[in-house]
């Protein structure tokens, strides 16, 4: 039970016993009628807050702090796909999740079509809905930050990563399957 409904419990029983003492001591009937009123309203105004408490949902139900948000493996795993590139998830325990990216940046030049890729895997840590992978072995750090929504996955690239041109894991992913992926080992 919420602190301020417990607090009016507990201060309606106390008030109780204390107003026939002060009925007994009163002798004037107008003091009388002012403290009940008083009373009254001390008990109306701690039953409005006990309301209040437990109407109001809490500040992460209300979509104010996500970061406390959680998906399961079931709504990370599988295979996602945006127009050029694919990422494979599988959650693997204790925040982790393996991750594995396959990206291309098609062209066209005088000599015909082209295409550059890039790939990258590697174990994410995930807090939430947000998934982090660092890449410490490219010049300049690459990582990849997936953040998971309804069935969506969007996805930041910070830093160089070590495709080809072109290349980026940045953008907005769909899932098209749900099923353990098979990873391509390097």
């Amino acid at each position: 039970m919420d602190p301020v409904c417990l607090a009016f419990n507990d201060y309606t029983h106390q008030r109780l016993s204390f107003e026939n003492v002060v009925r007994a001591s009163w002798a004037n009937h107008r003091l009388l009628k002012e403290a009940e009123g008083m009373t009254r309203m001390i008990k109306l105004a701690a039953l409005a807050a006990c309301v209040v408490a437990v109407v109001m949902p809490p500040p992460e139900s209300s979509g104010m702090n996500t970061s406390q948000a959680v998906v399961t493996a079931a709504q990370v795993n599988g295979t996602w796909k945006n127009s050029r590139n694919e990422f494979k998830v599988l959650a693997l325990g204790k925040n982790r999740l393996k991750v594995q990216f396959y990206g291309t940046h098609e062209y066209r030049t005088a000599a015909g079509p082209g295409a550059n890729t890039g790939e990258l895997s590697g174990v994410a840590t995930i807090e939430g809905t947000i998934a982090t992978l660092k890449e410490p072995e490219t010049p300049e750090g690459c990582t990849i930050t997936m953040t998971f929504k309804a069935g969506k996955m969007e996805v930041s690239q910070d830093g160089e990563c070590g495709f080809g041109a072109g290349v980026s894991a940045g953008g907005s992913y769909r899932r098209v399957s749900n099923k353990k992926p098979n990873f391509t080992e390097e």
